[in-house]
């Protein structure tokens, strides 16, 4: 799916929006994960969170409108609107097409 939302992220370039992927494998170090970006020539800046204990993320989250599933399945895509409220989300995200016409409904507003 990786590739998808580069190319999801590189459609919307010249557009006020902003992409953020965020790594939460724990098996990943965090200074693999600027590589991995380069790799797919993916337009977005390296974030890495900190390993955590289960349900911090969902904790951390929930209070900014994010619903979160649990347990949660990756990839997790949220489209904020422009106060930076949740607008559509998806867990387990495969259709490039929802989340493509959730991005054109918040950037047609």
């Amino acid at each position: 799916m990786f590739p998808g939302f580069v190319a999801l992220a590189r459609h919307y370039e010249r557009q006020r929006l902003d992409v953020a992927a965020f790594s939460t494998d724990d098996h990943e170090d965090k200074d693999d994960i600027p590589d991995f970006l380069t790799r797919y020539e993916a337009p977005f800046d390296p974030l890495f969170i900190k390993p955590w204990q289960p349900g911090e993320l969902i904790g951390a989250l929930g209070p900014l409108g994010f619903g979160i599933p649990r347990p949660w399945n990756r990839p997790y895509v949220a489209v904020l609107d422009r106060q930076g409220h949740v607008a559509a989300q998806a867990d387990g995200a495969t259709n490039l097409a929802a989340i493509d016409a959730a991005i054109q409904s918040q950037l047609g507003r």
